[in-house]
Formats: structure tokens, C-alpha cells, sequence
């Protein structure tokens, strides 16, 4: 039976030599061992069934891509309403919190919580005190191709603390 298979193209046919069923039959039968993916090819291709099957399954695969694209569009679009509510939400909590600021904020509650709950005066114009700065006269600086032995005199750590003080004496 096996190698009935595999016998030569010399044996004799049972269905006539011209009918397409024995031309084929003959192919997948006369055929050497060794063109066992030839035959296997040219069976997959003569075959309505496995074209049919090959064509169903790439229409079912582009429908699973089509299926799959579309569930992640309605996820991101659910994701930015949700986004677009939180953001809003937001807005209305900043609103309300910038208003309580503000009311936090007026003279009129700070004036109120000084005098009641910290028990604290206004403050008289008779007892405002101005207080005027005095700015120490600072000495002319020299040209820089001045006396060489007076420069290094006032370098001297004595020479800035005698400077130090006449600035001090002055201010007072």
C-alpha cells in the first residue's frame, strides 16, 4: 500500500490518461520522495478549501486588528474624559479656594481678628515716630598715580580702624 504510492510513472492507469482527476492523481503518485514540499505546494494550491480557509483566516485576522485598534481608541477616549472632568473639577477648586484666599485676606478681617481676638490698638499719629537715616560722608577717592607712601599708610590695619571710626563719629 505504502509503496504503491511511490511507484514508477510507468504503471498502468486506472482512470484515462486525458481526465484531470488521473493527472493529478498520477502527479501526487509518480512523484519521487524527495518532492514531498513540491507536492505539498501544488495540493495547497489546486485546493478551493485551503484558498478559502486562507482568505477567511485573513479577514478574520484584519477584523482582530480592526477590533483591537478600535477597544484602544475608546480607552484613550475615556481616558481624556476623564482627564477633561478632573481638569474642570480642578478649575472650580482653584475658583473657590482664590476666593477664600481673598476674603482671608481683606483689611477688614485682619483689622477684626487684631482688635477682638488679639486684643490689639489702632495706633495714634502722636505716637508715630519718624526716623531719618544719616549717610556718613565717604572721602574722595584718589587717582590711582597718587602719593605711593601715604597709599601703603592707609593700608595699614591701624589706618582702616582710625577710618572706621571717623565714619562711626560722624554718623552719630
Amino acid at each position: 500500500m505504502i509503496g504503491e504510492r511511490y511507484a514508477p510513472a510507468s504503471r498502468v492507469r486506472a482512470t484515462p490518461k486525458g481526465s484531470g482527476v488521473g493527472r493529478l492523481r498520477d502527479h501526487l503518485v509518480a512523484g519521487p520522495a524527495v518532492s514531498g514540499r513540491e507536492r505539498l505546494s501544488l495540493s495547497i494550491a489546486n485546493s478551493v478549501l485551503i484558498q478559502l480557509a486562507l482568505a477567511m483566516s485573513l479577514v478574520a485576522f484584519a477584523a482582530m486588528i480592526y477590533l483591537f485598534q478600535a477597544s484602544q481608541y475608546s480607552i484613550l477616549e475615556m481616558n481624556i474624559s476623564d482627564l477633561q472632568n478632573q481638569q474642570a473639577q480642578l478649575r472650580v477648586d482653584n475658583a473657590a479656594l482664590q476666593t477664600t484666599a481673598s476674603s482671608l485676606q481683606s483689611i477688614q478681617r485682619v483689622d477684626t481678628i487684631a482688635t477682638t481676638q488679639l486684643h490689639m490698638t489702632k495706633p495714634d499719629i502722636a505716637t508715630f515716630m519718624w526716623v531719618t537715616p544719616a549717610a556718613p560722608r565717604m572721602p574722595v577717592i584718589r587717582a590711582v598715580n597718587a602719593d605711593l607712601v601715604q597709599a601703603q599708610r592707609q593700608s595699614q590695619p591701624f589706618a582702616w580702624m582710625q577710618h572706621f571710626a571717623t565714619i562711626v563719629q560722624s554718623s552719630l
